[in-house]
């Protein structure tokens, strides 16, 4: 599998469609508890749509953490930044700002922030760091 290359400017992209798509939109993890980028092999939160626009799939998410179980979501993540754990893990190639965006948005949509808002929340907090 080859990294998915994602700069901030492509992430703000992806995202912002996703939002005007589904502004009003609540995620809810399948299971009720857990956040996926995919389910049933399809992208379910909205950084797993973010890797799948761009050419990801569930299977790379399984190469990523070296699994061969079939039913495998998303193995050996740490309590910090699932994001991160994709850039660790060779599934993104993303800066450290395009890392933060979308963790933040992530974190956002996983306490139940409508997608619309909470990709203007994330991208407005990270333009005005500095990296």
């Amino acid at each position: 599998m080859t990294a998915i290359d994602i700069d901030f400017d492509t992430a703000v992209t992806q995202l912002n469609a996703l939002a005007d798509n589904r502004p009003t939109f609540i995620y809810e993890a399948p299971d009720g508890v857990n956040c996926v980028y995919f389910a049933d092999g399809t992208p379910s939160c909205i950084v797993g749509h973010v890797i799948a626009n761009l050419g990801g799939s569930h299977d790379d998410l399984k190469l990523a953490w070296h699994t061969e179980d079939p039913d495998a979501e998303e193995l050996d993540l740490n309590d910090e930044s699932a994001v991160g754990d994709l850039v660790r893990h060779g599934v993104l190639n993303a800066d450290e700002k395009t890392e933060d965006l979308l963790s933040r948005v992530q974190g956002k949509q996983d306490t139940g922030i409508p997608w619309g808002r909470a990709v203007a929340e994330a991208i407005e907090e990270v333009q005005v760091l500095t990296f």
